[in-house]
């Protein structure tokens, strides 16, 4: 198990390199000033994915508790982009501006209780409007999973070619979603 982990942080790290959509412009030479420190003068919300959305020049902070995707402004208002009744947390975020999305995973808090088993979901929403697009359920593509298995989706990435893949640290798996949007597992840990 331990060479898995090694393997998967080393794969996940290859991932996020390889599959930056910045091109050949540097992210400081897009990135307007910020203030050192912006604070955020509202409680309630627990951010738990950032990205940088370089076409609208804003950060996104995706909400463990609320389930939305919030815009930051530098004076640390929060203006929500993303607000589906069918999102429970989202964890990681991912905006994929080629493609004019943001991409979320989507989980389930009542796990880290063991009040469920969790679920995985990815959410595909427009990235200026906040519409979602598409909303993949990876519930059942890990076919051969022991029964005890859980699931928490934590952080996902796109490849220059629009696939999608989604690490899931309880089911330890990396999912991998095609351009059609068939779910498949990509990366597993020999059980």
């Amino acid at each position: 198990m331990p060479c898995f982990r090694y393997f998967l942080l080393s794969f996940l790290c290859l991932g996020l390199t390889a599959c930056s959509n910045t091109g050949s412009v540097s992210s400081a030479s897009m990135m307007p000033d910020h203030p050192d420190i912006i604070t955020v003068e509202r409680g309630g919300f627990t951010p738990e994915g950032i990205e940088y959305d370089h076409l609208n020049q804003r950060f996104l902070l995706g909400s463990f508790i609320e389930g939305k995707v919030f815009a930051l402004a530098a004076n640390g208002e929060l203006t929500t982009v993303v607000d589906d009744p069918d999102v429970d947390a989202i964890i990681g975020i991912e905006v994929e501006e080629d493609r004019q999305r943001i991409l979320a995973a989507i989980a389930d808090p009542g796990v880290f209780a063991g009040q469920t088993n969790g679920f995985a979901l990815v959410g595909v929403f427009d990235l200026n409007s906040g519409a979602r697009l598409d909303l993949i359920s990876l519930d059942d593509v890990y076919i051969d999973a022991p029964a005890e298995t859980r699931f928490f989706p934590n952080d996902l990435v796109a490849d220059s070619t629009g696939n999608i893949y989604v690490t899931d640290s309880f089911a330890v798996v990396v999912y991998k979603i095609d351009t059609q949007g068939a779910a498949s597992v990509f990366v597993r840990r020999n059980q």
